[in-house]
């Protein structure tokens, strides 16, 4: 008997085993994507806001004496 459930557990474990590895694989793929993303969107936001505070920054200074 007990040989016999230790079949059936690696025979449902196996058939597990393909939908476990395409959630992982998917998800992880879909993190890696994100993060991916974030970095891309970061970074056309610093070099739209750093174009504007320069802008600002020299603006002002065109105006005060030193």
């Amino acid at each position: 008997m007990e040989l016999y459930l230790s079949k059936v557990e690696t025979k449902f474990l196996k058939s597990l085993e393909p939908l476990i590895g395409s959630i992982g694989f998917v998800s992880s793929f879909g993190l890696s994507l994100l993060i991916l993303y974030y970095f891309i969107i970061q970074g056309k936001l610093n070099n739209l806001t750093k174009g504007k505070v320069d802008y600002i920054i020299i603006n002002k200074l065109k105006f005060h004496n030193f």
